[in-house]
């Protein structure tokens, strides 16, 4: 990857069953719950302006939600060395605050094989805007190991082209003391992706993205 700049292309999203994103709407209380699993490949992990690979990746999400609520299990496996370098664990809560208008809060615990701060847990809240640009304000605040903040303010507008539907997602973050010494705006993501039902349980996702440091002390990340 260059210094400047890293491009994360997702080969192949395949989705079975659509996953459920901090956004979408939640199941109704009367309603039974419901598990979804997704598995992404990736070119390159990166997450939060920080490099997780050195190369292509393969990750397991397994979701189980109710009425709002959600419990999430994450696996990332690096191709080149094998075996899961990375497990986490997240509890969610998801409300309408009006029709346009949601916003969710949940906990995540961070399990990391490959780096000396091996486990982190965080608080996190989002609030976004089912409308126009669709935009999305997230706050992560972590407390160990250490305290610190990530802040991420973004966007996720659906494009109809001809009869298919491209997101096109853009968000600009802000790291202080998260995982690292110093604070300033970390780095701006742009991205496109494109889903293609491939039967009632199955989609398709194929999606590029491209990130770029915006402060020197994240330009090594890359």
């Amino acid at each position: 990857m260059k210094k400047q700049m890293a491009a994360v292309m997702l080969a192949g999203l395949v989705s079975y069953a659509q996953a459920e994103e901090q956004t979408s709407a939640p199941a109704s209380k009367d309603e039974q719950a419901s598990i979804t699993f997704k598995t992404d490949m990736l070119g390159k992990y990166v997450y939060r302006g920080f490099a997780l690979s050195n190369g292509p990746v393969i990750q397991q999400t397994t979701t189980i939600s109710k009425g709002g609520f959600s419990a999430n299990w994450f696996t990332n496996v690096e191709k080149r060395n094998g075996g899961i370098n990375e497990h986490d664990f997240t509890v969610s809560y998801y409300s309408p605050i009006d029709k346009n208008t949601s916003a969710a809060f949940g906990y995540t615990a961070y399990t990391f094989r490959h780096i000396p701060s091996t486990e982190i847990r965080e608080l996190y809240g989002s609030i976004s805007l089912d409308q126009g640009l669709k935009p999305y304000l997230l706050l992560s605040q972590s407390y160990r190991p250490g305290r610190g903040t990530y802040m991420e303010l973004g966007i996720s507008p659906p494009l109809l082209v001809g009869n298919k539907t491209i997101t096109l997602e853009a968000a600009l973050s802000h790291n202080n003391h998260y995982l690292r010494e110093g604070r300033g705006w970390s780095h701006a993501r742009v991205g496109l992706s494109i889903a293609i039902p491939s039967t009632e349980q199955i989609t398709l996702i194929p999606q590029i993205v491209y990130q770029k440091p915006l402060s020197a002390g994240f330009q090594k990340e890359f």
